[in-house]
């Protein structure tokens, strides 16, 4: 019975030819094979590209607006004016917001430090933002862009009253220079 079995199994097997020997695949169909993935490989990667472009775009603008909410609201709770500008190595206000930011108080003490990925670079209209208890905070718009250009910038806006919203509309205010 076991005989009978295998030998009906090896007979109907898809690697074996009617006589019973063995039977490979040819390398003309090895590089249709090769030919078809590597077609497919190359038509993936700019959309995989773009996806990862687009999640670093979302999350970079997150942290953006927690580090915002951070500052609100410590300027609230404290009565004192936070700033949010530029990374630096030191306790002072950096020139490039491609770096990354931070929140800073007046006694120089940072609150948030965060590094910007490597995918994106940022432009804006303010060289820091400071948020105020009692009176008008610093408004203004930080792009953040693709380095490649492959997508679409985000803007986070940020109001006279220290809230902040993201958009991606289009638009010439959100042009990635």
């Amino acid at each position: 019975m076991t005989a009978t079995i295998v030998s009906l199994m090896s007979r109907n097997s898809p690697s074996s030819s009617p006589n019973g020997q063995m039977r490979g695949i040819t390398l003309a169909e090895l590089c249709i094979g090769l030919a078809l993935a590597s077609l497919l490989l190359t038509l993936s990667v700019p959309t995989f590209h773009g996806l990862l472009t687009r999640s670093a775009l979302n999350v970079e603008t997150q942290h953006f607006k927690q580090a915002l909410q951070i500052a609100r609201e410590t300027s609230i709770t404290q009565l004192q004016a936070i700033t949010v500008c530029p990374f630096s190595t030191g306790f002072h206000c950096g020139d490039n917001w491609s770096d990354g930011w931070q929140v800073i108080t007046p006694e120089n003490k940072v609150l948030v430090k965060h590094r910007l990925s490597n995918r994106l670079f940022i432009s804006s209209n303010r060289s820091q933002l400071i948020t105020r208890p009692l009176s008008r905070s610093t408004n203004g718009t930080i792009l953040f862009c693709d380095k490649q250009r492959i997508t679409q910038g985000k803007a986070v806006v940020v109001s006279y009253s220290g809230k902040s919203r993201h958009t991606n509309e289009a638009g010439a205010s959100l042009a990635c220079n």
